[in-house]
């Protein structure tokens, strides 16, 4: 059910503008638009070139201001929760409610209090997901935050542009002032382009903003509102599944393979990784007194390897899913279900971040995507750490 209605004119209670500006229901909304994120590098804090020393020392002292304050907020914001928790006592067997708090309250924001209450509603989030195995069951311990945690930017606090001789422009307000930056373009970014002119066409379907590091990279993650491309024709389901000997397997209902990823250059990345870390730590020990430049050297090695393995890694998750779900679309399938419960081929893989990724997937693709029961039950002994800032 969808209508029309002026632009002066209050929406009811749920309902949304689209892009053609009609006024569309809750139930109707969620069939036709999905949220999705368009990650871009930033180019340089100049218009043209690389940019100069001086403006990059400025934009980076802007980014270390904000990105202390969210990382503080986020560690503050943990601890509080931790310590306004209960505490269990011998011979309790049921869990109680979580205790009331209002962060936001609890604090002086000036300058930055939209992205603050973001930092604190996403931690706060987060913790309710783990607090019954860090405050039952002992199953995981209170995630520390690192620096630098993705500064978040209110949706009315950004803005993104086209110049007309060139390039993408992301304008973001930060405590220290109003930062324009750069974005990266070309053909191997055309995806992201594509999804950046969506939101400057339909500037009120635009979501959060937020400004991250990964290494020396800096990035800009842009979240609207994208129309679904949903199938009418599309039938059936394909059911995903890992297995002992292989990444992933594709299956029809008749329990046919369709298809398979086997995964061996991840492993071996991750093999490869592992061994050489563990090789370095040992070097350390035993007798061995190593002048400081060695030892910085070795510590720079490893978070460079340990980078880059990162890196692969989320190539390799954002890859496999866009393979299953472009297997589906081939085929003209309506349904997902994905099975991750048996883990033997990656004892150490990030599961649910492949999960997340199909999900994302299938949403813009109008696919109905399902977790089977089993993997819901292998996801609650679960126990994420920080990396980079980015999750917890």
């Amino acid at each position: 059910m969808t209508e029309t209605e002026t632009e002066t004119e209050k929406l009811k209670p749920g309902w949304k503008r689209d892009a053609e500006g009609n006024a569309v229901s809750p139930e109707d909304w969620r069939s036709k638009y999905v949220v999705r994120a368009v990650v871009i590098p930033v180019a340089s804090p100049e218009d043209f070139g690389k940019g100069s020393d001086e403006s990059w020392k400025q934009l980076r002292a802007q980014l270390k201001e904000a990105w202390t304050r969210s990382t503080e907020a986020a560690n503050w914001a943990l601890r509080r929760l931790m310590t306004n928790d209960v505490t269990r006592q011998p011979g309790e067997q049921k869990c109680p409610k979580m205790p009331k708090i209002y962060l936001y309250g609890e604090r002086d924001w000036s300058g930055w209090s939209q992205s603050a209450a973001a930092v604190l509603r996403t931690i706060e989030s987060s913790y309710r997901s783990k607090r019954y195995q860090v405050v039952w069951t002992g199953g995981a311990s209170l995630p520390n935050v690192r620096y630098p945690y993705p500064y978040p930017v209110h949706n009315k606090g950004w803005t993104i542009h086209e110049n007309p001789e060139g390039g993408l422009w992301f304008e973001a307000r930060l405590p220290d002032g109003r930062v324009s930056m750069r974005l990266k373009g070309g053909h191997e970014f055309r995806r992201q382009l594509i999804g950046a002119r969506w939101l400057i066409q339909n500037s009120h379907l635009r979501g959060e903003a937020s400004i991250y590091r990964r290494g020396t990279q800096i990035f800009v993650k842009l979240v609207g509102w994208f129309p679904k491309k949903a199938d009418s024709e599309a039938e059936g389901t394909m059911f995903v599944r890992t297995s002992e000997e292989s990444f992933l397997i594709g299956l029809n209902a008749k329990e046919d393979r369709l298809w398979i990823i086997n995964g061996d250059r991840a492993k071996r990345w991750m093999t490869r990784t592992a061994n050489a870390t563990q090789r370095w730590r040992e070097d350390q020990k035993y007798e061995m007194r190593h002048p400081k430049r060695d030892n910085r050297k070795t510590a720079e090695d490893m978070q460079s390897s340990t980078l880059k393995n990162r890196n692969r890694l989320s190539s390799f998750i954002d890859e496999s899913a866009a393979q299953v779900v472009n297997h589906a679309r081939r085929r003209r399938l309506s349904t997902i279900v994905f099975d991750y419960s048996c883990r033997e081929f990656f004892r150490d893989f990030q599961w649910y971040r492949l999960s997340e990724q199909i999900e994302q997937k299938c949403n813009a693709a109008g696919i109905i995507f399902e977790r089977s029961s089993t993997s819901i039950q292998a996801e609650t002994a679960r126990n994420d750490v920080s990396t980079m800032g980015e999750t917890i």
